[in-house]
This record gives structure tokens, sequence and C-alpha cells, in this order.
């Protein structure tokens, strides 16, 4: 085989180096916005007044062989990350609109805070999460065993005890829900029967773990640091709907940016205005 051709061969296995590593079962390192949109709509129980559109996580991760998709983009083409940052804002800004509310874009590797629409509204105000804090609800039983991947729940489109009534908005489905289906579809039915089973100091104990109810400390002294239930929490506090638990907007975007870089909860690091 003559050089050239050892060259381009070369230069091939290179370019093709994440398929084989995804062959062995390793993911390509990905720079991506996972979007999360956690919406407070006004409602006759909460009695909200504004719409807040929160936690746009930044995740970005690489792995150790090197290889990026950043890596393959000609040096010419690429963003700085100060003007990846502008774009970002320009991006929320616009997405938001005149709407009152906020937008926060954060790095889930580093906690860079990358843009932000109304930081008031991110560190300062708490309100009860709804179904946003459903994927700790989750968590907790499965730390506790009460809950695995093979456990199955028909939804039977409400969920009413002691006082307490809720529904389900999803499409009604004819097979049982898994975890993962009940997670997807916000099933209430399914995280109501999951919470009856919970225990409240240890759900209280996996939402101090993530952050909730203290500073992150990247929103100055006036930051609000939440509030946590008093009592010891029940079904409505395990599926957000109660006043008794209150959270910010960048309280969820650093509790859920820990869910995905391997539980380190990051401080939001904002850049001076």
């Amino acid at each position: 085989m003559n050089k050239a051709k050892v060259k381009r061969q070369k230069a091939k296995e290179e370019e093709c180096g994440a398929s084989r590593l995804r062959g062995k079962g390793m993911r390509p390192a990905r720079r991506f916005l996972l979007p999360f949109a956690f919406l407070l709509l006004p409602s006759r129980m909460h009695g909200l007044a504004h719409v807040c559109v929160c936690a746009l996580v930044f995740l970005s991760w690489s792995l150790p062989w090197g290889l990026s998709e950043r890596a393959r983009v000609p040096a010419a083409a690429r963003m700085s990350e100060d003007e990846t940052d502008a774009a970002l804002q320009r991006a929320a800004q616009s997405a938001l609109g005149g709407r009152e509310g906020t937008v926060l874009v954060l790095d889930a590797q580093t906690g860079r805070v990358r843009a932000v629409v109304n930081p008031r509204v991110a560190f300062e105000e708490a309100t009860p999460p709804g179904s946003a804090i459903k994927p700790f609800t989750m968590l907790t039983a499965l730390r506790a065993g009460t809950l695995d991947e093979e456990s199955r729940s028909f939804c039977r489109g409400h969920y009413e005890h002691e006082g307490f009534r809720v529904t389900c908005s999803h499409p009604r489905y004819k097979t049982a829900f898994g975890p993962a289906q009940a997670l997807a579809n916000s099933c209430n039915y399914f995280f109501a029967r999951t919470a009856e089973a919970l225990d409240g100091d240890l759900y209280a104990r996996t939402l101090r773990g993530f952050g909730f109810g203290a500073q992150t400390r990247g929103g100055g002294d006036s930051e609000s640091a939440g509030q946590l239930p008093r009592a010891t929490p029940g079904v409505p506090e395990m599926l957000g709907d109660s006043e008794q638990l209150r959270v910010t907007p960048a309280q969820l975007a650093t509790a859920y940016a820990a869910l995905f870089n391997g539980g380190r909860l990051l401080v939001p690091q904002r850049s001076a205005p």
C-alpha cells in the first residue's frame, strides 16, 4: 500500500472514530441544548399572575478520546464562547418575547450561565414547581426500592385521596405505564400512587440534596432560598402541587443539571453585566 493511500485510510479512520466507538458501546462527545420548559400557568389554585418559562439546561461533555463535533468545524467558522453566549441571549429574549417570566441557559458541566432573561425572576421568585419536580419524586422511589424499571400501573385518568384530587391530561392508553412512560407523559395517577408508598422524610432529603430549600449562590444577596414543606411531605408535595413547596427557576436549572452531570450541584456562574 503506497503512502498516499495509507494517509487517506488514516484520515478516514479518524473521521469515522465516533462510529467505531459507538459500536463498542461508547457515546461520542456531544454538545447540545436540552430544552426543559418549566411552565407555571395562571391557575385558580395558585393564583399565579404570570407564565414562568425557565431552565434551558445547556449540556456539554466530552469523552477522553477527544474527538468532538466542535473539533470537526473549521477554525474560521467557530464561534467564541462569548459569541455563543450573545447568540443564546438573543434567542432567549426572542423566545420569551413580551411575556412575564424567565429563560435560563446553564452549562451543566461548569455552571456557566450562558444566557438569562429576567434574572430577578430566575433567582428571586419561588413558586410551586408542578410537574417539574416529578423526576426527583421518581428518583426517591428508585433509591428507596419502592419502584423499579419493571413497575407497571394502568392510568385511571385521575387520582383522589383525602380531599386532594388531580387529573391526567395525557392521552388515554390501553397499556400500563412503566416509570419511563409515566415520566414522559407526566402521569399524575402513576406519580400519586408512587408517592403514596414513599417516606416523606426521605423525599425531603432528596430535595435538599439537589439544592432545593437553599440559595444557589448565583443570584446575590436577594436570591430566594425557596421553601421546603415544614411538615412531612405528602402526595401533593411530591407532585409539586402544594404551596408548601416553592422553588426558583435557578434551583430547578441547577438540580436538573445535577441529574445530567453525575450528581454535581454547581453554583451558577454569571458574567459581569
